[in-house]
């Protein structure tokens, strides 16, 4: 393990699968400890989850680090902030923060919560992730992003992977980790083959199924010894519960399988193992609900209960595994990821007990379960039935099953099956790199053509399919060139000086051809011919004079005047005779006798009086501007290289030149072009090598134009300044902010191409966005898109319930009403039934009934009767309702004895009887 935290150290980038028990998280802490210890930090520890940054926190805090844990932690743990603040008597702030981060070597904070709060602005040149395999992509680039010089992933891809709901992002592979995916490209990484959790015969079957046999046991059966008492005969057991599973909701349940853990749990405590040293896994929530009901009192609090998602990273002495599902289609769901099972096995220490149904696993697709059960055979693993709360043997037809692929196991001796994540990861990649290749081909096919348009559109392509940016540049370098040559080409069709120039700048920064560039140059030197009046004369046809006789050179100055020296580049004078003692300075051959002065700059201009003095002097004056070096006072000029030739900043009053003024450019001298040289130091090398008195030059005068600056531009950002001296100082120009605008001072040769740069640079800074706000305005732009259509998605949605509704309500009216009208239909059909009844009944008496006074109704009352019978009515109080032999009602009171012939209101009837009086 320490040779792995050394040689963590020394690589820039490091992956190191652990598999389960090898200490993933004491490595990561041991890797820490020795940059630590060479003074290297800060230090970033991150992970998927907070446990695991717990975890890593807790170790670093064990072995003396002082850490710092930041996101979800309890401000009770040594590690916390509010613990940090405390001890340095702040509180929490900016200022708070930065006292924190200066008393502490390492952050632990998830992966996700290294790009919020504090942490997003901090730089962390060490980096180390826990959990690698469970980041998704985008998260893990959060801790990467933070200035890392060397970085450590450690995970297992084996084990549970990042979590993507998304069923279209799985198909696109974007449930792929980064560890996973560098490790399915083939890049090296560090095994870790030393466990140090399981017992040996729980580590056997993931280490063949899952690591290829490369899990080593660091740990003996000596170490982990089953309590006495138990009623297992082997540290790892599958029982059989013969039950079939049940709906919890959306989830599923087995209570029988409940029922057994529970059994096990009261088993092993009696056995004298604690509770806590208890864990009892489920891929189910609602199983794992059940089982919690289902243990012992003293067992709930103690036992961890939950599912295998929660369970990862943690180990137990004892492991209790609910597979649940038991049916007769052999359908087992998700239980059959093969990550997830891995887990599941491979957490307990002393004894893993495996609760599940035999048949189910044995006639499903997945082949894990029959894979544990046929390479544990007879005496390596426990399989017994669940049944009466005592652990007895298998049923038959069972047993006569498992005894059948154990045969056929021991004799075909199969090898893993391969894991279905690593046959998807291979194919992502090899998707993407049959997709890389082609692209990348077509780069090459294009950069063969030298087609622009064409190398444009695969160029688009290579970035969006994430192409290695070296070959993108190389072909963006190509796409440059092509587009200077055609410039041009152009340019030398136009023949427009200043357009050639640009071109000519661009073809030898871009690398165009050389044989173009000198055709350019040729071409450059006929169209620009200097005059005396401006410095130069475009378009004006060179002379072609005869060229005189080259005098003999004079002698050799000194070594220590050079031309250098002669053009004032010391801080003053420069180019003067400073030391008296040197030998007189041999005579030079001059245009013009020694005693007579050069001319004067008013002279040139042509005012005021001596402007036809010394007029036999021109006979011997070049043509053209020319140098003017004295012996003793040099050239009395500063002047410093650029890209356009040698810039003139100073020039004195002695020996004078008659065609340079301060801040024009010499652009060529004595026939050589300074413009485009490779660099400074060869447009100084090259003109040091030309200068002399009387060297002919192409003089560039300087130009000055004023660009407008809206009235905020004093509210800018900084950088807009910094952005502004780099570009003067890249097309050697001068900037300055007045109240006039933007003023520009320099060649004017450089004018044009600075000025298209320079009103890119204002239209970028218009608009008070500086890069990281443009950024964020982007951001922004892009919430309020996605609010917007969550906006419409959800009014959508809410009108399509609302419709619903509306459809629900008149399917509601239409069954009410058809409803009432059957009941209504049904009433009437009653009453007409009742009114028959009583008309029958009234045929009866007009045959049988004697007149005779009747409750003390008169005599003509007795003989009339209703010609159309009562309705009856229902009656609920000791009123009840009577008819006489002529058909009249009458009401009768049961309790008091009355009779009343109007209906009583306040007395509502409990009856519906017929009475009747016989004479």
């Amino acid at each position: 393990m320490w040779s792995l935290a050394f040689a963590g150290c020394r690589q820039r980038f490091t992956l190191i699968q652990g598999p389960p028990g090898t200490g993933k998280t004491t490595t990561a802490s041991a890797i820490i400890c020795e940059w630590l210890k060479t003074n290297r930090g800060p230090v970033l520890a991150s992970a998927f989850s907070n446990k695991g940054c717990d975890n890593v926190a807790q170790q670093l805090h064990a072995l003396g680090v002082r850490v710092l844990r930041m996101g979800l932690c309890s401000a009770k743990e040594p590690y916390s902030l509010e613990t940090r603040l405390g001890e340095i008597g702040m509180r929490r702030g900016e200022k708070g923060m930065k006292a924190v981060f200066e008393t502490v070597d390492v952050v632990c904070a998830t992966c996700i919560g290294c790009g919020m709060g504090p942490l997003d602005s901090k730089t962390f040149p060490f980096i180390v992730i826990d959990e690698a395999a469970q980041v998704i992509e985008p998260a893990v680039i959060l801790p990467l992003g933070k200035g890392a010089v060397q970085a450590v992933m450690v995970g297992d891809q084996c084990q549970l992977p990042a979590t993507v709901l998304s069923q279209e992002a799985q198909t696109k592979g974007l449930d792929i980790s980064m560890f996973d995916r560098l490790l399915s490209m083939g890049m090296e990484y560090t095994l870790l083959t030393d466990q140090y959790r399981m017992h040996p015969c729980i580590s056997a079957f993931p280490s063949w199924r899952f690591y290829r046999g490369d899990l080593k046991n660091a740990v003996t059966d000596a170490d982990r010894q089953l309590p006495s008492g138990l009623p297992f005969r082997s540290p790892l057991c599958f029982l059989h519960v013969d039950a079939i599973e049940s709906s919890g909701g959306a989830s599923k349940k087995n209570e029988q399988e409940a029922d057994c853990a529970a059994w096990i749990v009261e088993q092993v405590t009696q056995a004298g193992i604690r509770p806590e040293n208890i864990g009892i896994i489920s891929p189910y929530g609602a199983q794992v609900k059940l089982i919690q009901r289902s243990l012992p009192y003293n067992a709930q609090l103690s036992v961890q209960v939950s599912t295998v998602d929660a369970f990862q990273g943690s180990e137990r002495e004892v492991i209790i595994l609910s597979l649940v599902r038991a049916n007769r289609r052999g359908d087992v769901g998700f239980v059959a990821d093969w990550r997830r099972l891995n887990v599941a096995l491979s957490r307990a220490k002393r004894l893993c007990v495996v609760i599940g149904n035999i048949p189910t696993w044995l006639s499903t697709s997945s082949d894990l379960i029959r894979d544990w059960l046929g390479f544990h055979q007879l005496g390596k693993a426990d399989v017994r039935a669940f049944r009466g709360y005592n652990v007895t043997a298998l049923p038959h037809d069972v047993d006569a099953k498992v005894t059948e692929l154990r045969k056929k196991f021991l004799t075909n001796n199969p090898a893993p099956a391969k894991l279905s994540r690593t046959q998807k990861a291979e194919r992502n990649v090899s998707a993407a790199g049959k997709k890389a290749r082609e692209i990348t081909q077509a780069l090459e096919d294009a950069i063969k053509a030298e087609d622009e348009a064409v190398l444009k559109s695969v160029i688009s392509q290579a970035k969006e399919a994430g192409i290695e940016k070296s070959i993108i540049d190389e072909a963006e370098t190509v796409l440059e060139s092509l587009s200077a040559s055609k410039k041009l080409q152009a340019a030398m069709r136009s023949k427009d000086p200043t357009a050639l120039v640009q071109a000519i700048i661009q073809a030898k920064m871009t690398g165009v051809a050389d044989d173009q560039v000198e055709k350019a140059e040729e071409l450059m030197n006929e169209l620009v011919v200097p005059s005396e009046e401006h410095g130069r004369s475009f378009y004006a046809p060179a002379p072609k004079t005869e060229e005189k006789a080259e005098k003999a050179p004079a002698p050799k100055k000194p070594k220590g005047k050079s031309w250098a020296g002669l053009l004032n580049t010391g801080p003053k004078y420069a180019g003067r005779k400073r030391e008296e003692d040197e030998a007189p300075p041999p005579e030079e051959e001059r245009h013009l006798p020694e005693p007579e002065e050069p001319p004067q700059p008013v002279a040139e201009k042509g005012k005021g009086k001596g402007k036809g003095k010394d007029k036999g002097k021109s006979k011997d004056k070049p043509d053209k501007p020319y140098l003017v070096v004295h012996a003793e006072q040099g050239a009395g000029m500063t002047l410093t290289p650029t890209c356009w030739g040698m810039h003139v900043d100073e020039v004195e009053e002695k020996p004078g030149q008659p065609h340079v003024t301060a801040g024009c450019t010499v652009t060529a001298i004595e026939g050589t072009n300074l413009i485009g040289l490779e660099s400074e130091d060869a447009v100084a090398d090259t003109f040091g090598a030309k200068f002399k008195d009387g060297a002919i030059i192409e003089v560039d005068p300087a130009t000055f134009e004023t660009l407008d600056l809206p009235h905020d531009a004093t509210h800018w950002p900084l950088s807009f300044h910094e952005d502004l001296e780099m570009l003067a100082s890249k097309f050697a120009i001068d900037c300055t902010i007045s109240k006039l605008g933007l003023e520009l001072a320099g060649p004017s040769v450089a004018m044009e191409p600075a000025k298209l740069e320079l009103q890119q640079l204002l239209d970028f800074y218009k608009n008070g966005q500086s890069a990281d706000q443009q950024k964020q305005r982007e951001v922004d732009e892009e919430a309020i898109r996605m609010a917007i259509r969550q906006n419409q998605e959800r009014l959508q949605r809410e009108a399509e319930e609302w419709a619903a509704w509306q459809t629900y309500v008149q399917q509601m009216q239409q069954t009410y009403t058809a409803y009432a009208i059957a009941h209504q239909q049904a009433v009437q059909q009653q009453w007409v039934q009742q009114v028959m009844m009583q008309q029958q009944a009234m045929q009866q008496m007009q045959q049988h009934a004697m007149l005779q006074p009747q409750y003390n109704q008169p005599p003509q009352g007795q003989t009339m009767y209703p010609s159309q019978p009562c309705q009856p009515q229902m009656h609920q109080s000791g009123w009840a309702l009577y008819y006489n032999q002529c058909g009249q009602p009458y009401y009768y009171n049961e309790a008091t004895g009355e009779t009343q012939m109007p209906y009583v209101q306040s007395q509502p009837m409990w009856g519906n009887q017929f009475g009747y009086q016989w004479g």
